[in-house]
């Protein structure tokens, strides 16, 4: 959870002076119960972003009146009727993960306080076949005031860019596409993890990714690389692609038993291949974590069944939803959002499967 704080007190305070400066609140802010609920944070972490607010002189704190605000603000503006968002997904129903559905049942029910609606369209295969036709076909059958792209394509991602349609990709952006997105900070993430296999005296660490890496996959390297780098330790990485789910280990594993290869710990990219290498590693006799440690990018549901407890990194699907729907009001009130680019902390689970190597007194 920590590792998720800092920016998530940065996201509330800009939240806070955004409703200030377009007049959301008069005279008065709604109390810290009223805030803590609206936000689904701690009374402390509200109470961090009231203090910066009292700083800066924006409100002021008066015993049984509660914060008043010091700053004009301006007349908020009225509120838009029959606002229609539409969510293109490029994964089908059955290939949806729990947490997609999760961030976006989340996002749907903030939008529906607004009465604002969100149609969302799958089984895009017609798209994916002839992108430029297929998103034409798409505009000319709807008319969203905002559109969101989830798990699309580069293609469809170019597509959208060269319209004048208010777009937002809900993931990464490909290479060469200016679309305003909100993402996991990958980079943050592989920092975070190399930082925490090291802090428990591993040295020489396996990183397995696919051999067909999406965008969000190099950034994830690159702060992986970075995290090791920054290590005093002498750590060492080696680099290991997986060409399919069923991506054979077994001389690894080989190598691991004779005592012919140093790895200790494996950073593994895909809840999926972890059990596909979960798998091998027992019939091996491989031990996890006494023989070897490992740490996954994300979890899934059914990582919760599986023994020992997987350390591992956890998607934030409340503050996703709470991002995405900031940035659909900007995109709605016809705010620039070229090339924005706004990242979410996923929280770090320790679990059971990052041993530690350091000898203790």
């Amino acid at each position: 959870m920590a590792l998720a704080r800092h920016l998530l007190r940065t996201d509330l305070l800009q939240d806070l002076k955004r409703n200030i400066a377009d007049g959301v609140w008069q005279g008065t802010l709604p109390s810290e119960r009223q805030l803590t609920d609206h936000y689904q944070v701690s009374r402390g972490t509200l109470r961090h972003a009231l203090k910066s607010l009292q700083e800066e002189q924006v409100i002021k704190s008066v015993p049984g009146s509660g914060y008043i605000l010091l700053k004009k603000v301006r007349k908020p503006p009225d509120k838009q009727k029959n606002v229609s968002i539409g969510l293109l997904i490029g994964r089908s129903v059955e290939h949806r993960t729990n947490r997609d559905r999760a961030w976006i049942l989340e996002l749907q029910q903030r939008l529906s306080k607004r009465d604002w609606n969100l149609h969302i369209h799958e089984g895009i295969t017609e798209i994916e076949r002839s992108p430029k036709t297929g998103v034409a076909k798409l505009f000319n059958a709807t008319n969203h005031d905002c559109w969101l792209l989830h798990t699309c394509n580069q293609a469809i991602q170019f597509e959208f860019q060269n319209t004048r349609n208010q777009s937002i990709i809900c993931g990464s952006p490909f290479e060469g596409i200016d679309l305003p997105s909100i993402d996991v900070d990958f980079r943050a993430l592989g920092r975070h993890a190399a930082g925490a296999i090291i802090a428990k005296g591993h040295r020489h660490i396996g990183f397995v990714s696919g051999k067909e890496p999406f965008p969000g996959d190099a950034k994830l390297l690159e702060g992986f690389r970075e995290g090791i780098s920054r290590s005093s330790s002498n750590a060492t990485f080696k680099l290991t692609r997986y060409s399919n789910p069923r991506h054979s280990y077994a001389s690894f594993f080989n190598r691991i038993s004779s005592h012919k290869d140093p790895t200790t710990a494996l950073f593994i990219d895909c809840p999926y291949q972890l059990l596909n290498l979960h798998s091998q590693a027992a019939k091996t006799g491989t031990r996890i974590p006494e023989d070897l440690s490992i740490v996954c990018r994300q979890g899934t549901d059914f990582l919760n069944y599986i023994a020992p407890d997987v350390t591992r990194y956890e998607f934030n699907t409340k503050e996703m939803a709470r991002k995405v729907h900031q940035e659909i009001e900007s995109a709605v009130r016809g705010d620039s959002l070229k090339d924005r680019r706004v990242l979410v902390l996923p929280d770090f689970h320790e679990g059971q499967t990052l041993k530690s190597l350091i000898a203790h007194p």
